[in-house]
């Protein structure tokens, strides 16, 4: 059925923009990550999203999957097999051109190729954070070449969120299901307080199942769309030492940790036919996954004591490594061409490492020049990576014991690209200046990229005669944002932002083969960095009851955008050959809103009552063949209609989530699958049993309406007989009980 999302829409905007409410808190909360420069995220030239861990909690986010179930605009990819979710998108964009960064260090990028190989980016305990904030549009101005897109920024918890002044320790402990994938959680912190210095603990286990679908086709092999057997677990642990010697001074290390074991039955590999002479029939496929993630940090928030050229200033000394090790088991039963069957066993192994090395410094100044006010904010950062990606594998004649390395079109072990270092040195400043009801924030950062690739033993083996190309791009992102004052309670906006984005290594120097599915990936040392340009005009106002209301528009171009090992047909060599290309240009554009009221507003009787509101729509096209961009969202909107009792102690709020069809779509690989509009229904339920005692609880897709995200199904043939595999959960429930000592 097709959604009439904007008549819906309108039906809510206008009541809104004359007596606006419902979260008091929500543009008046304080966002950092926009310009580095605390600021209520009225004051920002910019779209932002701000969630605490009291949200977090009352929209039961287990995953990061869970933190943008009400957030139009911004998706996130789960192709419901064995690897699951594989990175945000926002506004169209997505991949590692989304900044993932915890504590100002950046999270590892994603990569896969083939069939049993998938590194993710979702390698992060929602648990131990206290808060998260999600820039839309291009940052790179501030973080350089992964933000074109935007930035999730995460932080995670400080002995102070468990310590009031008066308190020497405090401890919380926290238990949790999900039935988006039937798991239970349970987790600890604890912190405490001597003296000048505090500390924290935080520990978090998971453990779960296959996410669940609507799937109706049981049994083996590809037809079927009931989702694939899985255990999966995780441990998470943070630990933090602060000492406080003085007002304005603080020195922290932070330790953090996070492993994720996922054990798969893929049925769906699995075939129950015997193989004809010359084929083969696989009878058992099982993955072995593990994404582990370490990381220690130092930083020092200081501030000078008498008068100096300079506010405050903070800096950062860290190191990461993560790991992806991800084994596959295969049973087989191969014919000959006489119809002797044969018993074997395959075993393959992935594995993707990420080391990184780097620093931060950044001073604030404040200063005032004749009628305007500055907020200085400059720095530098140095960032080094090393990634490594390797594949092994063995087969083994089950008749005979014979094992070999080689399994064709392979000969492990097998490396797709080189060993690669990366180095980004940066430099940047932004000044925040203040002229009456003007608010100019010009910003520039410069960027100097270099890629340098090692071609060892292994990968030289497989691709002879590669010669591997180095990187060395410098890049100067400029910014400028300029709000204007209203009144005191109202701001307009307008923000320009440049981007940049260097060529990652698996796209310059891959090097991949599989001649017996008649394709290969190769490199391209020609390809230039992604640059954007982006336009953002917004308009935000807020009342005194806690109303508000947010309207942004958004025009951004993206040139020479790297689309990713594009597939062509080579008439010489008769394979499909998949190449990383430029496109000339591409261009997004769109609108978005937030919205709140109380609709005591309208009558007395209504008191404790809101509703919320958050929409977007937007649309994509390639220039480069006049085709629309298949990254691109439908429609969505998501109404909130809530109700908090006048103890403050409980309260409830039901949930609309309206997503329209899907109409613009490039069918030029061919005819792909469209999914219609949705509308979903869940309710969220909080309730302080104690001070001390607090349970929430939801009940998701009330309706237990069958739909797609076209995050999930975008690039998949109509023609898929088992397109049910990737449909969204039916009906569910969750829970989460925390008391605190």
């Amino acid at each position: 059925m097709r959604s009439r999302l904007a008549p819906a829409l309108l039906a809510i905007v206008v009541p809104l923009a004359s007596a606006q409410s419902a979260d008091p808190t929500h543009l008046e909360m304080v966002t950092i990550t926009a310009t580095r420069i605390a600021s209520r995220i009225l004051d920002v030239p910019a779209t932002v999203t701000v969630k605490d861990a009291e949200a977090m909690d009352r929209e039961l986010v287990f995953d990061v999957e869970d933190l943008l179930r009400y957030e139009p605009g911004v998706s996130m990819r789960n192709d419901g097999g064995r690897f699951g979710t594989s990175g945000p998108s926002i506004r169209g964009i997505g991949g590692n051109r989304v900044l993932l960064e915890v504590d100002g260090v950046r999270l590892p990028d994603a990569f896969e190729i083939g069939s049993f190989a998938n590194a993710g980016r979702d390698v992060l305990d929602m648990d131990l954070l206290k808060r998260v904030e999600i820039v839309r549009g291009s940052a790179s101005s501030l973080y350089g070449s992964d933000a074109i897109a935007g930035v999730f920024a995460f932080t995670t918890k400080d002995p102070e969120d468990l310590l009031a002044a008066d308190r020497r320790f405090g401890l919380t402990a926290k238990g949790g299901y999900s039935g988006w994938n039937d798991s239970v959680m349970a987790g600890a912190t604890a912190a405490g307080r001597a003296g000048a210095w505090s500390t924290l603990v935080t520990y978090t286990r998971r453990d779960g199942h296959e996410l669940d679908n609507a799937g109706t086709r049981g049994g083996v092999g590809a037809l079927r769309t009931q989702p694939v057997p899985q255990d999966s677990y995780s441990d998470s642990v943070l630990a933090k030492v602060v000492f406080d010697p003085r007002e304005g001074q603080r020195l922290r290390l932070t330790l953090e940790g996070t492993r994720d074991d996922a054990f798969t039955d893929v049925l769906s590999s699995v075939s129950a036919t015997a193989p004809s002479p010359g084929g083969v029939q696989t009878t058992g496929l099982v993955g072995s996954d593990v994404a582990e993630r370490r990381r220690i940090a130092l930083d020092h928030e200081f501030a000078p004591s008498g008068e100096r050229w300079f506010e405050r200033g903070e800096w950062r000394i860290y190191r990461q490594k993560s790991t992806t090790s991800q084994e596959t088991f295969e049973e087989r039963r191969a014919a000959s061409l006489a119809g002797v069957i044969t018993p074997q066993a395959r075993w393959r192994e992935f594995t993707y490492e990420q080391e990184t090395s780097g620093a931060e410094a950044v001073l604030f100044s404040r200063f005032a020049v004749g009628a305007t006010d500055h907020t200085l904010a400059y720095g530098l950062e140095y960032v080094e990576t090393d990634t490594a990606q390797l594949r092994q594998g063995v087969q083994t004649n089950l008749a005979t014991g014979v094992s070999s390395t080689t399994i064709l079109p392979d000969v492990f072990p097998v490396r797709d690209f080189p060993l690669t270092t990366t180095r980004q040195a940066s430099a940047f400043v932004q000044d925040e200046i203040r002229a009456g009801a003007f608010t100019v924030t010009p910003g520039v950062r410069f960027d100097d990229y270099a890629l340098r690739p090692h071609v060892d033993a292994i990968f030289a083996a497989d691709n002879p005669g590669f010669t591997a190309t180095d990187i060395d791009e410098q890049n100067i992102s400029p910014k400028l944002g300029v709000m204007y004052r209203l009144a005191a309670n109202a701001t307009a906006y307008l923000n320009y932002a440049a981007g940049f984005r260097a060529p990652p290594s698996d796209d310059v120097n891959i090097g991949f083969e599989n001649l017996a599915f008649g394709y290969t990936a190769i490199a391209n040392p020609d390809l230039k960095s992604e640059t954007s340009d982006s336009f953002e005009l917004g308009w935000r106002v807020t009342r005194d009851d806690g109303g508000y209301l947010g309207l942004a528009g958004y025009y951004n171009l993206y040139d020479d955008f790297i689309e990713s090992r594009v597939g062509t047909f080579d008439p010489v060599s008769g394979l499909i050959v998949f190449q990383s290309q430029n496109l000339s240009e591409v261009r997004i554009y769109g609108a978005e809103i937030v919205a709140g009221l109380p609709l005591e507003a309208f009558t007395p009787s209504l008191r404790g009552f809101t509703v919320r509101l958050a929409g977007a729509w937007s649309r994509g096209d390639n220039r480069s063949n006049d085709a629309p961009l298949n990254s691109i969202e439908p429609p969505q909107a998501v109404v909130g209609l809530a109700y908090r009792a006048p103890t403050r102690r409980w309260g409830m709020e039901l949930v609309t989530t309206v997503a329209g069809r899907v109409d613009r779509v490039d069918h030029s690989a061919g005819l792909l699958f469209t999914p219609g509009g949705y509308t979903t229904f869940d309710l969220l339920a909080d309730f302080a049993v104690t001070p001390r005692l607090r349970f929430n609880a939801g009940l998701f897709n009330l309706a237990d309406r069958t739909y797609w995200e076209w995050s999930d199904v975008s690039g998949r043939f109509a023609s898929n007989p088992a397109l049910e595999r990737y449909t969204r959960p039916g009906r569910t429930a969750g829970a989460t009980i925390r008391y605190s000592w």
